[in-house]
């Protein structure tokens, strides 16, 4: 067989295969893009904008006394242009694109354990989801933490197939400490998959990943503490309607 004809083998069933899912792309983004900037900026994004505006050491300082850390807050400051975003489009866009490339990811999160067909559906399903359309054209970090959930269950899956790859272990560790200093709520993806990996790999680099989860975990406990002080003492001193 010659190398062309080999070539032309391996593409038609890529093409034949890869189109569905790039018309699926298409139409996600299609959905997320159309009136990105018609809903007004509402209570949660303004705030998240005014803060952005103030810049990296203020954000960080505001993690002592605010319920969410501060790592999506310096990525919106860079999404926004160092905080100089003049439109919702641009503190948006990010949202939207994290809302996009979910349903591709998701895709072939769902290939792993299913046919063409029914991951198909189970992408087409997010796709038009309201709520994931919805939470794609907010300025807040949601559509961020599905993505980032998205791609550390693919890193999952390839540390239960190839346990000795250490660059895996490492990846899903970092990754995990971005979700948990996005949002103290993402520790509920950690702990799933952190309790998958530890009983069912009986494998030296789970330590390793343990060791670096633990550390991060510790770290958002400092900012949790003094965050939980702070925010009691702010409902004590509410005055009641």
């Amino acid at each position: 067989m010659s190398l062309i004809n080999w070539k032309k083998e391996k593409a038609i069933p890529t093409i034949c295969t890869g189109w569905p899912v790039a018309l699926l792309s298409l139409l996600a983004f299609g959905l997320r893009i159309y009136r990105l900037q018609t809903p007004p900026l509402w209570l949660d994004e303004i705030y998240t904008i005014e803060l952005v505006r103030e810049g990296p050491l203020a954000i960080l300082r505001n993690s002592l006394t605010d319920p969410h850390p501060p790592l999506f807050y310096l990525l919106q400051w860079l999404a926004s242009g160092f905080g100089t975003a003049q439109s919702e489009w641009g503190w948006r866009w990010f949202s939207m694109l994290c809302g996009g490339l979910s349903v591709p990811l998701f895709y072939a999160l769902c290939r792993n354990f299913t046919g063409r067909l029914p991951a198909m559906l189970a992408a087409f399903a997010l796709a038009v989801s309201p709520f994931h359309v919805y939470y794609s054209q907010e300025g807040r970090s949601f559509a961020f933490l599905t993505l980032l959930a998205i791609i550390s269950t693919l890193i999952v899956i390839r540390i239960l197939k190839y346990p000795e790859l250490l660059r895996h272990w490492i990846t899903l560790a970092l990754l995990s400490l971005v979700g948990l200093f996005s949002s103290y709520s993402y520790l509920l993806i950690i702990g799933v998959q952190g309790l998958i990996l530890i009983l069912i790999i009986r494998h030296r680099y789970r330590w390793i990943y343990a060791a670096i989860i633990a550390l991060g975990i510790g770290l958002a406990a400092t900012l949790i503490v003094p965050t939980i002080a702070a925010t009691a003492r702010q409902h004590l001193n509410t005055p009641s309607l």
